[in-house]
């Protein structure tokens, strides 16, 4: 049940990101579901989680095909293994922190892809734009491990943590 609750988000953050937030500069909102999600999950069960919603973005986006799937399975790893996230007690700012330089990194190889010298007098318009997508994964992540807290919190009482741990 788990894990398909973080399959459920992954596919929404996916749509929203494509469809409504869409855009070359937005929302990161998958990247956001992905670090919430190593909170509760394996690894192994993350992975995939990561993979499908790369190729879902890829298919859609016009940047180079893998970008996405590359991308946030090492956000992923990255996550669970480097700040070993989901292992230990995991304060809000460390996933805000966690969540903020994969963005930076992210855009950073964005940058590196997509500009030429002959489009360097853009490059204030990508930064600003580039700022403003930082700072609303930000929020988009913050409000995402608020609600995972309180998931969490929910489940640990009777019943609801029963049901919740058979998935």
């Amino acid at each position: 049940m788990k894990l398909f609750v973080f399959y459920l988000a992954a596919l929404i953050a996916v749509l929203l990101q494509i469809t409504l937030l869409g855009g070359a500069f937005t929302l990161n909102l998958v990247l956001a579901v992905i670090v919430v999600s190593t909170l509760q999950l394996r690894a192994s069960d993350v992975a995939p989680i990561a993979i499908l919603s790369g190729l879902l973005l890829d298919i859609h986006a016009g940047t180079f095909f893998g970008f996405n799937i590359i991308f946030l399975l090492a956000a992923s790893l990255i996550a669970k293994y480097v700040l070993h996230l989901g292992e230990r007690a995991v304060g809000f700012w460390n996933v805000i922190i966690t969540l903020g330089l994969l963005e930076i990194l992210y855009l950073f190889i964005q940058l590196v892809m997509v500009f030429s010298i002959e489009r360097f007098r853009q490059l204030g318009t990508y930064f600003f734009a580039g700022v403003t997508q930082l700072l609303l994964t930000l929020l988009a992540g913050a409000l995402l491990y608020m609600a995972a807290i309180w998931l969490q919190s929910y489940l640990s009482t009777g019943q609801a943590k029963k049901r919740w741990l058979r998935g």
